[in-house]
């Protein structure tokens, strides 16, 4: 299913905003990590949301579900597949490999018997380019990966309506901003204006 009509970047492309500075394209500052909620009509605001997922939340759920599980295949193709990573950049991958594989099965528990428990081999292909390289190259293009699983989920945010995805969702998308500050800060970039999530990155259309 289609998470959003945004064109996915090609991740055999992404370079960091460090690199990025090299050649005198720097991004932005950074992203706003939540969506502006709409008050909407006066009907709208007095109505409860349901707690369950919708109809509508499952397919978007789902796709999350996808998303985070071929991060995972991500990180697993970078950490044994890359030679020469120092003891804190092989931390670092191997936590947050760790962080996916629990973000997915926390979706997979909202999900139920809907969760699809396998990675989009649409995404996986656009993405496992981002874990071949040098540690340092394959740091800057998880950056970037990261970025983009960020912008993905905001855009499932914006269309979930039971609060308990919504809620998964949001932990999810503030806890993958942290792995870019945290990736930043492994790449050795120092200014905090720049330990920051991509906010250029688009969404990626996640697809079975």
């Amino acid at each position: 299913m289609q998470v959003t009509h945004a064109a996915p970047g090609d991740a055999s492309a992404t370079v960091g905003r460090r690199r990025l500075l090299g050649l005198g394209l720097g991004l932005g500052a950074g992203a706003s990590l939540l969506p502006l909620l709409s008050a909407g009509t006066a009907g709208a605001a007095a109505a409860t949301p349901p707690k369950s997922p919708t109809a509508d939340d499952i397919d978007l759920l789902a796709a999350a579900n996808r998303l985070e599980i071929t991060l995972r295949a991500v990180y697993d193709d970078a950490i044994t597949g890359v030679a020469g990573w120092t003891d804190e950049q092989a931390a670092v991958m191997v936590a947050m490999r760790e962080a996916h594989e629990e973000f997915a099965n926390a979706l997979s528990g909202v999900l139920g018997a809907d969760a699809p428990g396998e990675r989009s081999e649409v995404v996986y292909a656009q993405l496992r380019n981002a874990a071949k390289g040098a540690p340092a190259d394959v740091i800057v293009a998880m950056w970037g990966v990261e970025s983009a699983a960020v912008a993905t989920h905001l855009a499932v945010l914006g269309q979930l309506q039971g609060t308990n995805g919504a809620a998964l969702t949001a932990s999810i998308q503030v806890a993958e901003a942290r792995h870019c500050t945290i990736l930043a800060a492994l790449a050795g970039i120092t200014d905090r204006s720049l330990l920051l999530v991509d906010e250029e990155a688009a969404a990626l259309e996640v697809k079975g």
